[in-house]
């Protein structure tokens, strides 16, 4: 499996190279006004809800951050998973609190929490989605070697989620019957 961790690494490189240091994990910091310049990385200048890109921007600049947008799509649901974990884990009582800041529903955070807390970084990889590894954490917490068969076996022939949920369903209607 490709591992996440060096796009990741890739990611934060091309960060730090262009300057641009709020914008780690797609958030901004939100005590900033909502048209004020978060960061600028020449010419990019990135506020909360806009990318604003100056004319005299180049091409090799231009696709940096491209793939850096594209890492912080593809890493955005385990950051934020990692992140309401230790967060469970360090400040329960306070946990409530932090989730507010995302704008997303408990019930959704908790879902990308439980799944981080499943499969540890090095198990991830970007060439199946978060959705593919949230199907197969509950298949983990019983046979893990067969989650990360399936896993594999999606990556390999570029599965969809849908069908790997239809496999886990019958796999596990197939045990059932069996019992």
């Amino acid at each position: 499996m490709t591992l996440l961790m060096p796009t990741t690494a890739v990611l934060r490189d091309e960060v730090e190279k262009l300057g641009i240091i709020g914008l780690v994990g797609g958030l901004l910091n939100d005590a900033l006004p909502e048209h004020e310049p978060a960061t600028v990385a020449q010419p990019f200048v990135f506020n909360k809800y806009h990318l604003a890109i100056q004319p005299t921007a180049g091409i090799e600049n231009w696709l940096r951050i491209g793939n850096a947008l594209q890492g912080i799509n593809i890493g955005y649901q385990w950051w934020v998973g990692d992140w309401l974990a230790f967060g469970e884990a360090k400040f329960a009582d306070k946990v409530e609190q932090g989730m507010e800041f995302t704008g997303r529903t408990e019930n959704t955070l908790r879902q990308w929490a439980w799944t981080a807390k499943r499969f540890a970084p090095e198990e991830r990889t970007h060439e199946v989605s978060f959705g593919h590894y949230h199907t197969m954490a509950s298949v983990k917490n019983k046979a893990p070697d067969v989650a990360m068969k399936l896993l594999a076996n999606a990556e390999a022939k570029g599965l969809p989620v849908q069908l790997v949920r239809q496999q886990v369903t019958y796999k596990v209607s197939k045990r059932v019957k069996q019992c």
